[in-house]
């Protein structure tokens, strides 16, 4: 049984998804650190180099795009202070700007919508050659010249007049974005892909999922109108007691992911460190009792590790260069074996993979397309593999203090918090305090500390 767990925060938001009570999918933003792929801007092109083929694009988050000059229309005439329209494609890293692209798509819930193109495409994820055959057939039926698509795993689950239904929408949201962009002065977002209600439904909520629960009763009805634009069958809408069980689930794997240190049921172990230029994860084995089966042990222990290390990939997002170093095997069978097993245990992955095999050293090397930020850059400090995000510590107030409200019935909550912390949420997140009063009737005292590592809810002392 699938469920899906969103929960809407002050300064940060999740979408967990849950089969058979475990978490197989986990999305986090940060109000103060969003994701921008996907946003469409009207940007204002800075500068042009041409010897790197690229033009830098102002589309006001600060660091400037870069958009390569081949892609560009009209690249030829392309000149200084010109507007743009982009789309991010990869997000900003310490040294680099976001990438940005012309080619503009926009997701549905069964297609993504290519603007300016002829190309009609079926998911990759459909594999058998008869319902690629059926989809191509519906999709050419409801095609529109300049408006190209791909059609999505879903799309396979619905009828074609829902596809066309959707199809048209897109269309039509595409055209009012154009419409809007001329009285608009550049750099200004266009259109926001990563809406959170729209993407949880759109990216998250599929025909198979049973329940939805969600933080905030007043979202209910607002969720199950959106649903019923989407899905056929009823999806229940839920918001009672069971989302601290589902929010101390999510706090759980949080931690178990950014975890150094990952043990493995063999025994054995994973090391995943994190470097600005590549990820490194280290497998490591338990005590071996016999020679006999040491080869087997290990082939063993490696296979529990690519479950294990592929979760810590998709739900960490980790992307960029991955090397791993499983524990020595010199059968070439043998590393196959390892191969298919990540292959397999990576296939439900939404973000593009490419496994490239061993090195004559030994080494498993691959890759992750970047699509948003790592879990690490959400929850933990930049440079720092210990110290919690300012957003992340108030997502925890804000959790424990409905916690509080709903077992206690008390919305006057005293809570002790490090100094340096309670300063940067005067700073940067000045509009909490007001936030939990307004959302959720509470009224936060912060009291500040040097003792305090990050915060502590005094509940003994509440009172109205």
């Amino acid at each position: 049984m699938k469920e899906v767990y969103i929960d809407r925060g002050i300064t940060q938001s999740r979408i967990a998804v849950f089969e058979d009570n475990k978490i197989k999918d986990l999305y986090v933003e940060n109000y103060d650190n969003i994701n921008i792929t996907g946003n469409i801007y009207i940007g204002r092109v800075e500068n042009i180099v041409p010897s790197l083929g690229a033009a830098f694009v102002n589309i006001g988050i600060g660091k400037n795009g870069i958009l390569h000059i081949k892609e560009m229309e009209n690249a030829d005439k392309i000149k200084c202070n010109q507007e743009v329209i982009v789309q991010v494609i990869r997000e900003d890293t310490k040294d680099k700007g976001p990438k940005l692209t012309q080619k503009i798509s926009i997701p549905g819930k069964f297609m993504v919508l290519l603007v300016g193109s002829d190309y009609i495409g079926i998911s990759k994820k459909i594999i058998e050659n008869e319902d690629r055959k059926k989809l191509k057939e519906k999709a050419k039926r409801v095609y529109v010249d300049n408006y190209g698509f791909i059609l999505r795993t879903e799309a396979q689950f619905v009828q074609e007049d829902d596809i066309l239904k959707e199809y048209l929408f897109l269309i039509s949201l595409w055209e009012k974005n154009i419409n809007k962009a001329v009285y608009i002065k550049p750099p200004r977002l266009l259109f926001d892909v990563r809406d959170f209600f729209g993407f949880a439904i759109r990216e998250y909520i599929k025909g198979d999922v049973e329940k939805i629960y969600v933080n905030r009763k007043n979202d209910v009805e607002m969720i199950q109108n959106m649903i019923s634009q989407h899905l056929h069958k009823k999806c229940e809408v839920i918001s009672d007691e069971k989302i601290f069980i589902k929010a101390s689930a999510i706090e759980k794997q949080i931690t178990e992911i950014l975890e150094r240190k990952k043990l493995l049921p063999s025994g054995g172990n994973i090391i995943v460190d994190k470097t600005e230029a590549l990820t490194v994860i280290d497998v490591n084995s338990g005590s071996i009792k016999t020679k006999d089966c040491k080869k087997q042990y290990i082939l063993n222990t490696n296979i529990e590790a690519c479950k294990v290390i592929s979760e810590a990939i998709r739900l960490g997002n980790i992307s960029g260069i991955i090397i791993i170093d499983f524990i020595d095997m010199t059968d070439e069978q043998e590393r196959q074996i390892i191969i298919e097993t990540l292959t397999e245990n990576l296939s439900n992955d939404k973000v593009k993979i490419k496994i490239y095999g061993f090195t004559q050293l030994g080494l498993l090397e691959m890759a992750r397309a970047k699509k948003g930020k790592s879990l690490y850059e959400l929850i933990l400090k930049q440079n720092s593999i210990n110290t919690y995000t300012t957003a992340y510590v108030l997502k925890l107030i804000e959790n424990q203090c409905l916690k509080v409200l709903t077992h206690y019935k008390k919305s006057r909550i005293p809570i002790k918090i490090n100094a340096d912390i309670l300063s940067e949420v005067k700073s940067r997140f000045s509009y909490f305090i007001s936030d939990m009063k307004d959302i959720y009737g509470i009224e936060i005292h912060f009291n500040p500390s040097e003792t305090t590592e990050y915060f502590e809810v005094i509940k003994k002392k509440v009172e109205e």
